[in-house]
């Protein structure tokens, strides 16, 4: 359990403590660094010889501390400390060491709630003294979705009557709300962060809770009820359409999920999501099944790489977004990402590459085959790119294994290079693939 200088100050209210602190302010004045603050671990009698702890609030009188001759104890922790306005270090210590043992008991009560799986509203009446002020919790939506009953017994505003009678905030005040505090909605904000006084008299803390962890695991649940297991390795496809005129989307949504649990579907305005289960359903019965599906309703796909994680769903989406971009439109297709990564790094590398730190031979060859009417750029890129592989290569140049052997050794001798070393052979492979488009046209190998 974690806590602040923040909280322990309220449990120390009776020896009116003071606090003084970095910050030079209150903590609804620095939102976006409130987490730097949370980090209490443990409470510890200063002795003035250990080293601090940084997690460790140390207590003791304020001469251990400073050279002074107040009569204060001190609370102190990192370069912060509560003032306080008594001499009895023992009782400090206690109020202290209670303040711990009451949110760790209530931390063992939310876990064992949660553990049974109880609702938001059962969590969050059971935070009452805790949160001291009653909670609501709304979807994207601006519907509630729960609330804590602490309402009942303390004296609100008429907002949350409204509230609570409409079952979710009323457009014209949403709408409102947001053009004058727009910047603290903020989706991508992880942190708890402050509002200022809006549907409320006072200002008050929110966090935005329904993150991609929450949707990844309300997926997990739902893969989970269909017999997938944490560790199973899937697979994420991305079907489109050829013709945005006739998509198909509900259809094959409805054909997959019925032939397999292992197949996962879901379809967005242009393009149909699958997300399969390879050890479930292997890849290559996954494939012959689609595959008739997909031509017949001419769309065609990209496909990730497997991979076991869901947090990686994002990462496996960009991955079939580009087997899509450089796979041909052909209906019934699918395309896997590793065939075509090396032709989005050469792009990448194109893009962003200056001309002047490629390999300077292979301006010099590209000169001399012009000038002499010979092969030596094509016959250099295609031995690389097959590893040296002759027969591979002379097979793919449709010529002599002794005539790829001649041009090798000419191409040696005329611009010096060293072909049995390997950081010359990747400084020259990836310069062609660095060059101009269409300087080297790739051919299945």
């Amino acid at each position: 359990m974690q806590l602040s200088l923040w909280i322990l100050k309220n449990w120390l209210e009776e020896f009116e403590p003071v606090l003084h602190t970095a910050c030079h302010g209150s903590l609804s004045e620095h939102a976006s660094n409130i987490e730097s603050h949370i980090c209490i671990e443990k409470v510890r009698l200063y002795d003035g010889k250990s080293p601090m702890d940084p997690y460790t609030v140390y207590t003791g009188a304020s001469h251990s501390f400073f050279c002074d001759n107040k009569q204060q104890v001190i609370c102190f922790f990192r370069n912060d400390y509560l003032a306080l306005d008594t001499e009895d270090v023992t009782l400090v210590l206690n109020q202290l060491l209670s303040a711990f043992s009451f949110y760790e008991a209530w931390e063992r009560h939310m876990h064992l709630l949660m553990v049974r799986q109880c609702s938001l509203t059962e969590l969050l009446d059971a935070s009452d003294e805790v949160l001291k002020n009653p909670l609501l919790i709304h979807d994207s939506s601006d519907a509630i979705i729960a609330v804590s009953t602490s309402y009942l017994n303390i004296e609100v505003d008429e907002s949350w009557y409204e509230l609570l009678s409409y079952g979710a905030t009323l457009p014209e005040k949403s709408v409102a709300f947001h053009k004058t505090d727009n910047a603290v909605f903020d989706h991508t904000n992880r942190r708890p962060f402050y509002i200022p006084a809006g549907f409320f008299p006072k200002g008050t803390w929110s966090q935005n809770i329904f993150r991609q962890e929450e949707q990844i695991s309300h997926l997990q649940r739902k893969l989970q009820a269909s017999q997938w297991e944490p560790l199973d390795l899937m697979m994420l496809l991305k079907a489109v359409p050829l013709s945005l005129e006739y998509p198909a989307h509900t259809y094959l949504c409805r054909i997959f999920s019925r032939y397999s649990p292992y197949i996962f579907p879901a379809h967005m305005e242009h393009e149909l999501l699958l997300l399969c289960n390879l050890s479930k359903l292997p890849q290559q019965k996954l494939f012959s099944f689609l595959g008739p599906w997909l031509k017949n309703s001419f769309y065609h796909c990209g496909a990730s790489r497997p991979f076991w994680d869901l947090k990686q769903l994002s990462i496996a989406c960009r991955q079939a977004d580009l087997a899509l971009q450089y796979g041909e439109r052909e209906a019934g297709s699918i395309h896997e990402i590793h065939h075509h990564m090396i032709h989005f790094l050469r792009d990448v590398f194109q893009e962003h590459t200056d001309p002047s730190v490629l390999h300077p031979a292979l301006q010099a060859i590209g000169g001399y085959d012009q000038k002499h009417h010979t092969d030596y750029y094509n016959t250099l890129f295609r031995y690389l790119q097959n590893e040296r592989n002759s027969v591979l290569t002379a097979k793919c140049l449709h010529i002599h294994r002794n005539t790829l052997f001649h041009r090798l050794e000419r191409i040696r001798d005329l611009f010096h290079l060293e072909l049995e070393n390997p950081e010359e052979r990747f400084y020259l492979l990836l310069s062609f693939y660095c060059k101009i488009p269409g300087t080297v046209k790739h051919s299945p190998t």
